[in-house]
């Protein structure tokens, strides 16, 4: 997989998106009866586990050498779960 960005800000978003379609594929295989496949890629699948930082609730990068970021604010990160309904739209 290319390297997203230089600093690799996207680690959060790109893990999520690759336990959903682990998740995906294991209950595919889980469909067609492929025992092996359903249980190696739900087991892929809970690489979600490693960004959720049970101290915030919240997903949350790491920096390289495993330790969470520090005040991470949702809000002020600009992901989808953390953005305020702006006064203006509202009206």
């Amino acid at each position: 997989m290319p390297q997203v960005t230089g600093e690799r800000r996207q680690a959060v978003s790109v893990t999520l998106e690759g336990s959903y379609d682990d998740w995906s594929v294991g209950e595919l295989a889980k469909a067609l009866g492929k025992q092996s496949d359903e249980i190696y890629f739900t087991k892929l699948a809970h690489n979600y586990q490693n960004v959720f930082d049970p101290t915030i609730n919240f997903m949350a990068p790491r920096s390289a050498d495993g330790k969470w970021i520090p005040r991470l604010d949702p809000k002020l990160d600009g992901g989808q779960g953390g953005r305020t309904i702006s006064p203006r739209l509202t009206r």
